[in-house]
């Protein structure tokens, strides 16, 4: 009789490589067949994790660059299908890129916040051979990195991996390990309350010449909701968007020395249209480029959620401006908007 462990394995194996093909093939996302072979991976990587890893009474590490999830949390964010099959795609699509353009056939991935169960490098290795990639995957969590440590040898696939490290993303140093590719999902709607953007800031150094950050691109903007039924109306008869807050991709990144200057305060002129409205939201929007076009489009995912941000009662014609302040990953709180 086969060992509990010898049933795990085959478990994960088996259902990682049915969420790949959908993840990567189709069905859609939001199909009960799609949701049920990621479900079912879910189930399996839970059953064969350490208890601390998925119950949810681990903390989150809160840092002065944002919040680092619970390894609970963490590890659920596989659920969030269109993210999960999103971010996948683009993943392999930007490994496969990057396979063929080396001149030796093979590319370095480096994985910041990974999880305990490492989802976005876990497909790439029904994808590739040991030989095409070598994965670094980072936690500053150690109940998650000792997690992922537990699969990687429960599926025997250590070749792939040249370290699972318990360090904090936005200060370390890979040393002589060369990305090819960054990936990092620590966001969170609006790029705040995690450090998406620190991390970011402070790995792009790392990359090769032609290396690839993903996302590639996380563009935040300002929309205008109109509501007819009073403040406490949750639907919305028109959506004017104002523009953008902030377009973060390596050009950004480019035009800021340190990352003191990643700060966002954008100010907007309100459209006319406004000042016949009863009641206006004004709502942070999020759409995330991971890859080519593999995009998670506003209200798509979690974090393309909308964050509203405060109303006003029939617009005064005095006011002629919005403006929107906030560092990346602060809490929400946090986030100022003023109209004048």
């Amino acid at each position: 009789m086969r060992s509990l462990d010898a049933r795990r394995a085959e478990a994960i194996s088996e259902s990682l490589a049915a969420a790949t093909t959908m993840m990567l093939e189709g069905p859609a996302p939001e199909t009960q067949e799609y949701k049920a072979g990621i479900g079912t991976l879910y189930d399996a990587l839970k059953a064969a994790s350490n208890e601390d890893a998925v119950s949810d009474y681990s903390d989150p590490i809160r840092t002065d660059k944002g919040v680092a999830v619970s390894p609970f949390r963490a590890g659920v964010c596989l659920l969030d299908f269109e993210r999960t099959a999103v971010f996948s795609r683009g993943a392999v699509q930007a490994t496969r890129e990057q396979v063929a353009r080396s001149a030796n056939g093979s590319a370095n991935i480096l994985y910041a916040g990974s999880g305990p169960f490492g989802s976005l490098v876990l497909p790439l290795t029904k994808r590739f051979s040991p030989d095409e990639i070598k994965i670094l995957a980072l936690d500053i969590n150690p109940i998650s990195t000792e997690n992922l440590l537990r699969l990687i040898r429960l599926l025997d696939i250590e070749d792939y991996f040249v370290g699972v490290a318990t360090k904090n993303a936005c200060t370390f140093d890979p040393q002589s390990f060369v990305p090819d590719v960054v990936i990092s999902e620590t966001m969170c709607r609006a790029l705040i309350s995690e450090p998406y953007c620190s991390i970011a800031k402070h790995m792009v150094q790392f990359l090769g010449e032609d290396g690839l950050l993903l996302p590639e691109e996380v563009k935040v903007s300002l929309s205008a909701l109109v509501v007819n039924e009073g403040p406490n109306d949750r639907k919305t008869s028109k959506r004017i968007s104002l523009g953008d807050v902030v377009v973060f991709n390596r050009e950004y990144l480019a035009n800021r020395e340190n990352e003191d200057e990643m700060f966002f305060n954008v100010t907007f002129e309100i459209p006319p249209e406004l000042y016949e409205s009863d009641y206006v939201w004004f709502s942070l929007d999020t759409e995330v480029k991971v890859f080519g076009d593999n995009i998670l489009k506003h209200s798509s995912s979690d974090i393309t959620l909308p964050i509203r941000l405060g109303m006003v009662e029939k617009v005064d014609r005095k006011f002629k401006f919005v403006s929107v302040k906030y560092k990346p990953g602060c809490d929400w709180n946090d986030v100022e908007m003023h109209v004048f």
